[in-house]
């Protein structure tokens, strides 16, 4: 009867033993959307992400270390500044304006290998004070790298240093005030994803909206092969309609972009896109204005395709606006309650256009648009059609045998959707004949209550006036 006791008591030690060691919660370690991003030079960039398979820890002191390929990426990548990071989720956060984790050592720990130290300034398990690791299988983002490419038909060689890095991570929970080690895995190879390995870093030439997040540009989880730039083409498709991409605050850059049908592209009153190359559009560009400013869309290419443009112009209420349309033949009828004049050389007077359906002359054509406050207030205007582009011209006057002071003035305006440089006459912006057109332009200024004036490559003009029309 000995023997059966004595295993009874083994047993209950092996559960006892496995008890103690499953209450250390493990963390696990993976690269994930990597992406490499045309340019000069091209840049591998890439995120990790943390996961623990028990909820409730919150990261504290931290070392990752990471291999990589110096044929592939060059020695020594810290010191000789060729990678940047960036905090993501699992980094980020203030507390009194106190960033909630530091960088507190980032060094080449051999010439194929850097690290990356980080400490929390806090040490409350608290959301407050510091960020919670995923469980459950979910991932969350510690940082991104962005690594210079030396070699772009190598491999990239990336790899977790787990040997380094195990013993070294620590966590805070409700049963642990102060850093505690997190469990070593019983299986390393399963707690550090290595598929960087073999990531090809021959720069892609195309990316294309998927609107995985949202309906962000700038997100490079929106695109199959990251946020485009001067060296990608990018192409936007059928997808959700909410997903579909607005440019809002920044820049963006493509070399070209399609537009396919049913798809749709915004720029925000405070965007900007410039497009290199062709812009082929299928579907529907907008491009809002509001009070704060009216979008920016600048195209050096071509514009083609069978689909619409949407520009539109905020008018504030009781001053006059100086515009003109960036689509063929519009109608009258988008100024419904609206002001309307053009101007009329010969005579040197302002006439008021009151038919509220006919079709307007476009090329170049300029007119003044007024919205009082007793009946349309602030309001937008919506130019809806074809996109003008190409070479656009307008006859001038001169009535020379005219009595009045304002012989030769003509009421010209940009038949673009982006803006155009008045000191630009090189073929890539006016064409002008030097010896009978002025050099100097005139803007009304409501504000000013008068013209502000600009005269081709001076360094400023007047009452705000500038040499982009």
């Amino acid at each position: 009867m000995k023997a059966p006791k004595l295993l009874l008591v083994v047993l209950m030690l092996y559960l006892f033993s496995n008890t103690i060691i499953a209450q250390y919660p493990v963390i696990s370690w993976r690269f994930a959307n990597q992406i490499v991003i045309p340019g000069t030079p091209n840049i591998a960039q890439f995120d990790v992400e943390l996961t623990c398979d028990q909820s409730g820890t919150f990261h504290s002191d931290m070392q990752v270390y990471f291999d990589y390929n110096t044929l592939a990426f060059g020695s020594n990548i810290v010191l000789n500044n060729k990678i940047t990071y960036t905090k993501l989720e699992l980094m980020d956060g203030n507390y009194l304006s106190l960033p909630l984790y530091d960088v507190v050592n980032y060094i080449d720990n051999s010439s194929s290998r850097f690290a990356i130290l980080t400490e929390s300034n806090f040490t409350s398990p608290n959301s407050l004070y510091m960020n919670e690791v995923p469980s459950g299988g979910t991932w969350g983002g510690f940082l991104r790298f962005q690594i210079e490419i030396a070699d772009i038909s190598e491999l990239a060689g990336i790899e977790f240093a787990d040997w380094l890095m195990d013993g070294f991570n620590y966590y805070i929970d409700a049963t642990h005030s102060s850093p505690t080690k997190y469990g070593d895995p019983p299986d390393y190879a399963a707690n550090y994803n290595n598929d960087l390995l073999s990531w090809d870093l021959t720069p892609p030439t195309l990316t294309t909206w998927t609107g995985n997040i949202d309906n962000d540009w700038f997100d490079f989880l929106n695109w199959s092969d990251g946020v485009p730039n001067e060296y990608f083409d990018a192409q936007i498709p059928n997808v959700a309609k909410a997903s579909f991409p607005v440019i809002s605050e920044n820049t963006a850059i493509v070399d070209s972009l399609t537009i396919n049908s049913s798809a749709s592209l915004e720029i925000d009153s405070s965007g900007k896109l410039t497009v290199n190359g062709l812009f082929y559009n299928d579907g529907n560009l907008k491009i809002k204005s509001s009070s704060a400013g009216t979008g920016s869309f600048i195209n050096y290419g071509i514009i083609d395709g069978t689909g619409n443009g949407t520009v539109e112009r905020y008018i504030s209420e009781d001053a006059w606006h100086y515009i003109s349309s960036p689509i063929d033949d519009p109608n009258t009828s988008i100024f419904t309650g609206l002001y309307l004049m053009w101007f009329y050389e010969p005579d040197s007077i302002w006439k008021y256009i009151a038919n509220a359906d006919s079709t307007l002359a476009t090329n170049m054509q300029g007119f003044a648009v007024w919205s009082a406050s007793g009946s349309t207030g602030n309001a937008t205007v919506s130019f809806t059609g074809s996109l003008n582009t190409g070479a656009k011209s307008i006859s001038l006057t001169n009535t020379t045998t005219a009595s009045h002071n304002s012989k030769g003035f003509n009421f010209v305006g940009n038949p673009y959707p982006s803006a155009v440089n008045w000191n630009n006459d090189d073929g890539n912006g006016w064409t002008r004949t030097s010896t009978n057109v002025d050099a100097t332009l005139y803007i009304w200024n409501h504000p000013a209550g008068n013209y502000g004036t600009y005269v081709k490559d001076a360094a400023s003009g007047t009452n705000s006036v500038d040499s982009i029309i």
